[in-house]
């Protein structure tokens, strides 16, 4: 008769078994993989590695290659936003031409002596540096008139008081741009002539008629009133 075998008994692993298992496996892996590697050479020459140092044996430490680092992470562009240039500053607006008072006050006095002239049944004339005479035609007169009355309107002052003495100075223009003042300053240049032999007094005389009454009178740019001489 065959002897009866015994069934061999299984190796049963309780969960808590199998677990403690699993994490010594694992407890152990991690070590392995960072572990050196021993390098040596028996007495036939032939090399020999193992993860743990022989004994008796000269060896060699080789370390393991690591892992690669991870490449630095790319910075991300700057949100930032570059300084702009610099504006170029815009270029100031011209300013309009500031007119003193008293260029004002000497535009009105002019426009209030021609008008007051052109207003006049006289022939009216401006003269060039040269000598030359250009008279004003009829037809030319309101229109000249009109432009000057829009200069005194914008020039003459509102006071009362300098209003009159603005009208004041008016006629002395008048009276220093007129034929008359012409003449005196012929005859004052005449007598100072010493050709002439004019007395001193009288050339005195002269000088002191026209500088009281015929200053000013020598401008080109005004309009300036003619004789009409009629014979007798």
């Amino acid at each position: 008769m065959h002897a009866l075998r015994q069934p061999v008994p299984r190796l049963r692993l309780t969960a808590f078994v199998a677990g403690g298992l699993v994490g010594a496996l694992v407890a152990l892996a991690i070590p392995m993989a960072q572990a050196d590697t021993y390098k040596w050479v028996d007495k036939q020459g032939q090399v020999h590695y193992s993860d743990t140092p022989p004994v008796g044996v000269r060896y060699e430490v080789v370390a393991t290659p690591r892992a690669p680092a991870a490449a630095p992470v790319a910075a991300a562009p700057s949100s930032v936003t570059p300084p702009a240039a610099p504006a170029v500053p815009a270029r100031p607006a011209p300013a309009t031409p500031v007119v003193d008072d008293a260029a004002r006050d000497r535009a009105c006095v002019d426009a209030l002596y021609q008008i007051t002239l052109l207003n006049q049944r006289q022939p009216v004339f401006k003269q060039a540096a040269d000598g030359s005479r250009r008279y004003i035609e009829d037809a030319e007169r309101p229109a000249e008139i009109a432009r000057l009355q829009g200069v005194r309107d914008q020039n003459c002052s509102d006071d009362p008081d300098s209003q009159r003495s603005q009208v004041q100075r008016a006629g002395q223009l008048m009276t220093a741009m007129s034929p008359r003042c012409a003449e005196a300053r012929d005859e004052l240049a005449s007598y100072e002539d010493p050709a002439t032999h004019t007395p001193d007094d009288q050339i005195a005389r002269q000088r002191a008629f026209v500088e009281q009454n015929c200053r000013g009178g020598e401008r080109l740019d005004l309009w300036r009133g003619d004789w009409i001489r009629v014979g007798r």
